[in-house]
């Protein structure tokens, strides 16, 4: 079973949190954590990075579906860019 919990650091990092519970035949549980330290990119700094990489044509989405992006409420920031010299 897997139990996965972010922690939210002051310095406005995240710590990404992976616990897993396992028990082999009927046995008592083990447990174990593991966890990625985590540094968050808003849009507008992953905006600035995509253009100074030179990609063009970007678009922002907030799922996989297409939805559009929404600060206040998308899950996750999707993009989709071409670089350069790609048709």
């Amino acid at each position: 079973m897997f139990v996965r919990f972010y922690d939210f650091n002051a310095d406005g990092t995240l710590t990404f949190n992976v616990m897993t519970l396992a028990r082999e035949d009927g046995g008592a549980w083990t447990q174990r954590v593991e966890a990625t330290a985590l540094r968050p990119l808003r849009r507008d700094d992953l905006a600035r990075a995509v253009a100074a990489a030179g990609f063009r044509d970007v678009a922002y989405y907030g799922d996989m579906a297409g939805a559009p992006f929404k600060a206040e409420s998308s899950g996750n920031l999707i993009v989709v860019a071409r670089r350069g010299g790609d048709p």
